[in-house]
């Protein structure tokens, strides 16, 4: 039982001993250790580093995209404008045509009647 032990809660670089767990108690092997884990943590914050420049990217992307949006939707919003304008006058075309229609029948009768008197 003199051998170290290691807490799965505890940083790998500190091993403990079982008589007094409180004590870092730093061993030859530990020194490698230190070094090849120094090594994964700069490969860890490079991995993140670049990690965190995509989401920049991405962010920047996205918010030239969000403006690419928004000037499709002023633009579409224009259009459903410009059509509604359009609809009311070719509604109120349709209704005047309909009128004069009406009343181009109406003087043909009477022209036809006056013409047969």
């Amino acid at each position: 039982m003199g051998k170290p032990t290691r807490k799965q809660n505890q940083h790998p670089d500190e091993q403990f001993n079982e008589d007094d767990q409180h004590e870092t108690v730093p061993t030859s092997q530990n020194a490698g250790h230190v070094a090849s884990n120094m090594l994964l943590m700069l490969k860890e914050m490079e991995k993140l580093l670049k990690s965190m420049e995509n989401r920049i990217k991405f962010s920047a992307q996205l918010s030239a995209d969000r403006a690419t949006i928004d000037r499709h939707d002023q633009t579409i919003q224009h259009m459903e404008t410009s059509l509604n304008d359009m609809e009311t006058r070719l509604a109120s075309l349709e209704s005047t045509c309909l009128a004069l229609s009406k009343e181009n029948k109406i003087l043909k009768l009477k022209m036809d009647d006056l013409e047969n008197r």
